[in-house]
């Protein structure tokens, strides 16, 4: 799993969780947050995606209803 997540380059979606807010101050910086943000969730279903795939149907039980790459990783740790 590591050198497939390697592979990908998503190894920063399974070592962070991605944050979903922020305090922001200006509209720049909301716009470039929004970008970010879906940038990121993009990368966490990916990794989720390769995580569901590399596991057999048991395991797959124990990491299904996780919300991010992240958790999923820290259960199969």
């Amino acid at each position: 799993m590591e050198v497939i997540i390697g592979f990908q380059e998503l190894e920063e979606a399974v070592k962070i969780e991605f944050q979903d807010s922020t305090k922001l101050e200006t509209e720049e910086q909301k716009k470039k947050y929004e970008k970010q943000l879906k940038e990121n969730k993009k990368i966490d279903c990916k990794a989720r995606m390769l995580l569901h795939q590399c596991v057999s149907a048991v395991i797959f039980q124990k990491i299904s209803k996780a919300k991010s790459a992240n958790h999923i990783w820290d259960i199969l740790k």
